[in-house]
């Protein structure tokens, strides 16, 4: 969900929030998919309107090693939930 929150989009910053808390609460499946499905759809949205490139625009960021580390950490965390609530296997 790398997308630089520039205002373009109203919901991002409650979407990514709501992914916050379902972190620190027990969550169904189902509730872990609409969640995530919203946030990563609304991060799409502001990617697709602010036409980013990505490897482009990832690199004008300049981020340092630590940033790297903490980005590195929040990949782990969407991969984590990802499979703990098994979102590769919805709509099969």
């Amino acid at each position: 969900m790398c997308v630089e929150c520039n205002g373009r989009s109203r919901l991002l910053e409650s979407r990514y929030k709501n992914f916050e808390e379902s972190l620190k609460n027990a969550v169904t499946d189902e509730e872990a998919w609409r969640i995530f499905h919203k946030l990563s759809g609304e991060a799409s949205g502001a990617e697709t309107k602010s036409n980013v490139r990505a490897k482009e625009e990832f690199a004008k960021f300049n981020f340092s090693e630590d940033d790297i580390k903490e980005l590195t950490k929040q990949i782990e965390r969407y991969r984590s939930y990802w499979l703990e609530h098994h979102l590769g296997n919805r709509g099969r």
